[in-house]
């Protein structure tokens, strides 16, 4: 049900009932019970949402499900550990506090994953998303998830009221706070259906007379051009043709900027400081042209204010995680100079991440322009699941956001977090819109997160009851033991590898853990002795030639012509790899798993857990691969007795997914 309020069909109504049997189970259930059930809740709700992950093969669509539920599950733990032995009452504090903090834990690392987050559902409401520019869309996520709260606490508790007449009339609450506003902002699918007839050259939002001189027009394109021939050369000269013919269209409507969609120009759009010659003509006489395509040596994929002097470029900082694992990502996310102002500009899903506008605006951009090509969703719904980010990012940071998609929806957004103006999916146009430049700072511009301390305070605060009888558990204190030292040392080494990034210092840091680990707990304990270490090796290899095959399997479904490199035959690689899967897998998979052979879940949650905050930075690719082998080692820990089989399969994978990527060439 929570799936459905999502676009599409985006019936938002939904969102605000739809965690409450999970709210309710999880206040009448043990932790362990609670988990499982979470776990099985974001099973269906991610294989509905992101259903068009399909495309990229079933594999890989089923295993990154499986990693977006193990956040519900987290919930669903901690969540039911702050209402152990308390009142239901309270589960109008612990159950929203639980899950907007495990929402924050989504945004963090690589390989954040925010696409879900509950506050997402309301985009189309404008007097709800203007509460993310005190508290980003967190806050709205937390306004729906006290709703489910109280409407759960209606369904399960008993009295002189029956619970039925408590849903009723928290139902009429929630029916209130959902009608409001509902005529409030007409939803993007009517806007969408309004210009539909009118794509190809789509005029919305300018006011008649003369424009004042804080607002520009801005001509957004969309080229509509299919992930295929994206990549073949016979495609070429007609995808130029159509850009030239969009932007003088553009710029005949009275565009001050054009705007082309990410990767538009199939070439070179930047060469040292100047943009190529072509791209360069087609800019507006006293304006700016937004091309983007890649730099001349084919590295970077970049956006550029181009003329016939760069003004402003920005490369993509967060590349695709496999897809783009050869080029090398830009180095921060920074304002650029135009004509009118700074500007600031995000490449992509990098739309998904709230820190991305919010830096933007710090530094002093005036608008936001985000380019995107979405022609590798398997259908309509991911494209317009990923316009409603910009609806957000506006808000959140005071600022219009013009985005020009490949495929669509393209659109301009306003501060206040309103779909003014759109092309819909599908089709090729271009559409001129009004755009205002701002300098206010939003709150949440100024402080962000910061806020975020205190849901988890709630739950730490809550939870302190059950964390403190769990801790008196003799086999509870054991794991502790050999979770504390060692794991001070882990995280010790994989800052100092942050602040000097170097392979000699993540593996002495890796060799430090590895000796605390062996001198604490002994080499049988650790899994180094005894067990039977031939199947633990098998089981490992064939882990991870399954990978492998997942990886490629992945860049088949979508086309992209990948050229395997060769896998490095140097020796220094290869030891490094060694000591350091070394020391994280005697110490994670071998101690702390020997401490708690008899129960295999726990040993999964925690070396999932630790495996993700030490590889926090890591490349995306590298993280997801880690964090897959963090799962099924443990199972395999607990099956042979062996860590050898960890120890081998995960250093051979890293070693082999940094070559054949290209991962060696980041920086």
């Amino acid at each position: 049900m929570l799936a459905l309020a999502y676009p599409d069909p985006s019936w938002s109504g939904l969102a605000w009932v739809a965690l409450a049997p999970l709210f309710a189970y999880v206040a009448v259930t043990s932790p362990r019970r609670a988990a499982v059930l979470g776990l099985v809740f974001g099973i269906a709700f991610h294989l509905v949402l992101m259903r068009w992950l399909v495309g990229f093969g079933i594999a890989a669509y089923v295993l990154l499900i499986l990693a977006l539920s193990t956040f519900t599950a987290l919930f669903a733990f901690l969540a039911s550990a702050a209402l152990w032995r308390r009142p239901r009452a309270w589960m109008l504090l612990a159950c929203p506090a639980a899950w907007i903090g495990v929402e924050w834990l989504r945004t963090l690392g690589t390989l954040a994953a925010p696409w879900g987050l509950l506050g997402y559902t309301q985009w189309q409401r404008a007097e709800l998303v203007s509460l993310s520019s005190v508290g980003g869309v967190f806050l709205v996520s937390a306004t729906v998830a006290m709703v489910n709260g109280v409407v759960a606490w209606g369904l399960t508790s008993p009295g002189r009221m029956k619970a039925a007449a408590r849903v009723a009339q928290y139902a009429a609450v929630v029916a209130l706070l959902v009608c409001v506003g509902w005529f409030e902002q007409a939803p993007a699918g009517a806007v969408a259906d309004e210009l539909a007839s009118n794509a190809a050259g789509a005029v919305a939002g300018n006011a008649d007379g003369p424009v004042p001189a804080h607002r520009i027009t801005v001509g957004i394109t969309q080229t509509n051009v299919p992930q295929h021939a994206q990549f073949d050369p016979g495609h070429d000269e007609a995808r130029r043709e159509q850009l030239e013919r969009l932007t003088r269209q553009a710029i005949d409507q009275g565009a001050d900027v054009v705007v082309w969609p990410e990767g538009a120009w199939p070439g070179v759009v930047v060469d040292g400081e100047r943009a190529a010659s072509t791209v360069a003509s087609l800019s507006p006489t006293e304006g700016a042209l937004i091309a983007t395509g890649f730099s001349a040596d084919g590295a970077q994929t970049a956006a550029v204010v181009a003329g016939p002097v760069i003004q402003g470029r920005q490369d993509k900082v967060r590349l695709v995680p496999f897809g783009e694992a050869g080029l090398v990502p830009g180095s921060a996310h920074r304002a650029v100079p135009t004509p009118f102002g700074a500007a600031g500009i995000a490449i992509c899903y990098e739309s998904i991440d709230p820190q991305v506008a919010r830096a933007l605006a710090r530094d002093g951009a005036r608008i936001l322009y985000f380019v995107t090509n979405d022609a590798w969703f398997a259908d309509a719904a991911g494209p317009r699941q990923h316009l409603m980010f910009s609806v957000f990012r506006a808000a959140e940071s005071g600022r219009d956001v013009v985005r020009a998609a490949s495929t669509g929806p393209s659109a301009h957004v306003t501060a206040d977090g309103r779909v003014r103006s759109i092309l819909p999916w599908g089709g090729e146009g271009v559409l001129a819109a009004t755009a205002t430049l701002r300098d206010e700072a939003t709150p949440y511009a100024r402080f962000g997160h910061t806020w975020l301390v205190l849901p988890w305070a709630v739950v730490a605060a809550l939870a302190w009851p059950w964390t403190r009888r769990a801790v008196a558990d003799e086999r509870t204190a054991e794991l502790l033991r050999r979770l504390a030292w060692p794991g001070v040392i882990a995280f010790a080494g994989a800052v100092a590898a942050s602040l000097w990034p170097s392979d000699l210092v993540r593996a002495l840091a890796s060799a430090a853990l590895a000796v605390a680990t062996l001198r604490l707990a002994g080499a049988s304990a650790a899994g180094l002795r005894g067990g039977n270490a031939v199947a633990s090796v098998a089981s490992s290899s064939v882990l991870g030639g399954v990978v492998l095959l997942v990886v490629m399997a992945g860049f088949a479904a979508q086309g992209f012509p990948k050229a395997m490199l060769a896998v490095t035959a140097a020796a220094f690689p290869w030891i490094v790899a060694a000591v350091v899967s070394f020391g994280e897998e005697v110490w994670l998979r071998g101690a702390v798993g020997g401490a708690l052979i008899e129960r295999p879940w726990l040993i999964v949650a925690i070396s999932v857990a630790g495996t993700w905050l030490l590889h926090l930075a890591a490349p995306a690719e590298l993280a997801a691969w880690r964090l897959v082998a963090a799962a099924a080692n443990a199972f395999i820990r607990v099956r042979t007795g062996s860590v050898w089989g960890p120890v081998i399969a995960r250093g051979g994978i890293d070693v082999t997914l940094v070559s054949l990527l290209g991962l060696a060439q980041r920086p």
